[in-house]
């Protein structure tokens, strides 16, 4: 998770979704929108940090709290999220989960949910991406 924390922080759209699984889909309070290729992950990505700047986040800190493997091919890491705000005061905190699988010998973000985030930001920053499965693409 390490280096993944570090390209979204980076801002290195290409290093992130090469973390992904695809298709994915993006819930949000407005509905669900599916991403099918890196670029509309990294579309996402962009509008995330805009959302960040325009709320004054100057940072944020990551850190995982707990890794469970599932199965052999399944993982479950929950990661909590710290802010800072621009005047260097604390910033929302926040919760997020992954489930984690295998691809070609490579672990993959197959699910990701955040907890805490909509009751701090409010219904447009929402944010949760989980992998798409055939009946959530009709």
């Amino acid at each position: 998770m390490g280096t993944y924390h570090d390209a979204l922080s980076a801002f290195d759209p290409a290093v992130v979704a090469d973390f992904w699984r695809f298709p994915c889909e993006l819930a949000t309070p407005q509905g669900k929108r599916h991403m099918f290729t890196a670029q509309e992950l990294t579309t996402e990505m962009a509008a995330v940090t805009r959302l960040f700047a325009s709320s004054r986040i100057a940072h944020i800190d990551r850190f995982v709290e707990f890794v469970h493997l599932t199965g052999a091919d399944e993982a479950l890491v929950i990661t909590r999220v710290e802010a800072t705000l621009n005047n260097g005061t604390e910033g929302p905190r926040w919760t997020m989960s992954y489930i984690m699988r295998r691809q070609n010998e490579r672990w993959k973000i197959a699910r990701l949910s955040t907890k805490g985030f909509a009751l701090t930001w409010g219904d447009d920053a929402c944010v949760a991406a989980q992998a798409a499965t055939p009946s959530s693409l009709n």
